[in-house]
């Protein structure tokens, strides 16, 4: 185990690994991007009674967490490739983990932690440092391509009074460009502005979502020294560290994602 330090703001954030496990802290907020030692099938996981969004965290394998991140409660989406999302605020109740179907949580709750679950899709973290506001968004295909990274941002501007300018975001690990292929149908079925993010290599074509999810979150105003690389290795690459769908087809497990304010 060791630490990695930014060379963005390396001042104020520190990278904590340990197998192709990472844990982002800073003074206010801490993120768990997981890998293939979270074991958590796909099928099960949302339609099993978690309990409370406390009780979840004396459920393996999510009360490793606690080791990581100053969590008093655990939320998680029905996720469904949307860009459905949801504003908790510090004063409402907390829903039971899985209940809300959607695929990005917003929160100005300290302790509570908002998750996602990946294998090749992207975690993207978002942290508001003006207002102490933080965002968590699953993107694949479907949802970087109907913009969810920006979808988030404004709802987190609308909701919570966010503006760009005030945040940094990370990405997680994902299927890159090196080896997520598509078909020419996928292609052809896809908006015209979204050609600009596939390339053809020995006749087959390779979709670059983390560079159309960056343009994204450019486009939104977020600035480019604020968008954070360290963390966002290739799953398909590493499919022994990570789990992937596209590796592994329907043994795939997922890795968890999870922020929390302190």
């Amino acid at each position: 185990m060791h630490f990695v330090h930014s060379p963005i703001r390396s001042a104020y954030i520190n990278y904590m690994v340990n197998y192709y496990m990472t844990v982002i802290s800073t003074k206010k907020v801490k993120i768990y991007f997981g890998d293939a030692t979270d074991i958590i099938q796909p099928a099960p996981y949302a339609h099993t009674d978690h309990g409370s969004s406390s009780h979840i965290l004396t459920l393996a394998p999510y009360n490793k967490l606690t080791t990581y991140l100053p969590l008093q409660n655990l939320l998680f989406l029905q996720q469904t490739h949307s860009t459905t999302g949801y504003t908790i605020k510090q004063d409402a109740p907390l829903p039971s983990p899985f209940s809300l179907i959607g695929d990005f949580l917003i929160t100005d709750k300290p302790h509570c932690g908002i998750g996602v679950l990946a294998a090749d899709c992207m975690p993207i973290a978002y942290y508001d440092g003006a207002h102490n506001i933080i965002a968590l968004a699953h993107a694949g295909w479907r949802g970087s391509v109907n913009n969810i990274a920006q979808k988030t941002l404004q709802q987190m501007m609308r909701d919570c009074g966010t503006r760009p300018q005030d945040c940094t975001v990370w990405l997680g690990p994902s299927a890159q460009s090196c080896c997520y292929q598509v078909g020419p149908e996928w292609v052809d079925s896809m908006p015209e502005h979204i050609e600009e993010y596939v390339t053809k290599r020995d006749n087959s074509w390779y979709f670059d979502m983390p560079k159309l999810i960056c343009a994204q979150l450019l486009a939104g105003g977020i600035t480019p020294q604020a968008i954070q690389l360290d963390c966002h290795a290739c799953t398909m690459c590493n499919n022994s560290m990570y789990h992937s769908h596209r590796s592994h087809k329907e043994r795939a497990g997922r890795q968890m994602t999870v922020m929390c304010l302190e």
